[in-house]
């Protein structure tokens, strides 16, 4: 059985839904801060930066549990789009942390660096790519 519906009604569903941030880009930021606070003088760093990573983490759960998730779509990118900023930061100070050896094939911080650039561009709308593009530009 196929059900077919109108492109409004499908966007109504399909737009929140691609607007969520994904869990794993917390995982992959939480694991980059891991290797950040194991690494000298990375403490503080990772402690800072898991702040910011909790403090987006709660907002993104939050407005995924909104009961009407389509009329928050711009609130949810706008906090994917933050979450995405989180774990850039992560995954370069765990490079950063690592250095040199953060170039070998093997490093754990390089796979996880890979790792958050594949996630930019899971499953991106034009919107999505739209609001990244312009947050990035602002600065």
């Amino acid at each position: 059985m196929v059900l077919r519906v109108s492109q409004e009604r499908f966007a109504l569903v399909d737009l929140p839904r691609a607007a969520n941030t994904s869990p794993a880009v917390f995982g992959v930021a939480s694991a980059a801060l891991d290797l950040v606070a194991d690494a000298p003088d990375g403490q503080e760093p990772a402690r800072v930066l898991r702040a910011r990573l909790d403090e987006v983490r709660r907002e993104a759960y939050a407005l995924a549990d909104h009961p009407v998730p389509h009329e928050c779509v711009p609130e949810l990118l706008a906090v994917k789009t933050r979450a995405y900023d989180v774990l850039r930061a992560a995954t370069t100070a765990a490079i950063v942390a690592g250095g040199g050896r953060s170039m070998a094939l093997g490093s754990k911080a390089q796979r996880l660096a890979r790792e958050g650039m594949f996630l930019l561009v899971q499953a991106q709308t034009a919107e999505a790519r739209r609001t990244h593009l312009g947050a990035l530009a602002s600065g």
